[in-house]
């Protein structure tokens, strides 16, 4: 049973201090990253890969810290497929339960993880529930072309937004000329927000 909304959600916000490069619009990347020995090279963008280790990394210092966004974005600029996106943000929320809890990232470039990273800022407008992990990235994107939606994209936040009326399910969004496609992580149905009504369904 889902808990209700006043025990699943706080509200905070990510203070501008966390100074950060790329992923314009959707997230950030710190600019100083300490690459972790060992990771570099081992990953492909397989995003429920990548998800599970981000996990593993946060685990031992913040063991109740949940994972609640998920920020992509290719190199290039732009990608046609999963694997182009090679740049990845996994935010959490320190605590899912606590009051005043913080928010732990992990980053992943250059085929390496680094961090985690802590700031005592809580997230804002995600709902604190687990991200499925029925969906990935390439699951998700084969959807979007079946649908017609063949553009590139620039960039994918995976998360359960905060927004009225509340989606009934994680939304993959990704941000296509002109318009946001969004993808049910659970159901697979997929829609479209113009830019100016996608702001929710972004991870800032």
């Amino acid at each position: 049973m889902r808990r209700p909304r006043s025990e699943r959600v706080r509200f905070a916000i990510v203070p501008a201090a966390i100074v950060c490069v790329g992923l314009v619009g959707v997230g950030c990347i710190p600019q100083f990253l300490q690459t972790l020995p060992g990771l570099t090279g081992l990953f492909r963008s397989n995003s429920l890969d990548l998800m599970a280790t981000a996990e593993q990394l946060v685990a031992p210092a913040y063991p109740n810290a949940l994972l609640i966004e998920v920020l992509g974005a290719p190199s290039g600029g732009t990608a046609q497929t999963a694997d182009d996106v090679d740049r990845w943000q996994f935010r959490f929320t320190e605590d899912p339960v606590a009051p005043g809890a913080g928010t732990v990232w992990v980053d992943y470039e250059n085929g390496a993880f680094s961090g985690p990273f802590y700031t005592e800022h809580g997230l804002i407008g995600t709902v604190f529930d687990p991200l499925p992990r029925s969906m990935s990235l390439a699951d998700a994107l084969a959807l979007a072309r079946a649908a017609g939606y063949t553009d590139d994209f620039s960039n994918v936040v995976f998360r359960l937004p905060l927004t009225f009326p509340q989606p009934e399910e994680a939304l993959y969004a990704l941000s296509m000329p002109g318009r946001f496609v969004l993808v049910g992580a659970v159901s697979g149905e997929v829609s479209e927000e113009a830019p100016q009504d996608a702001m929710a369904f972004l991870g800032e």
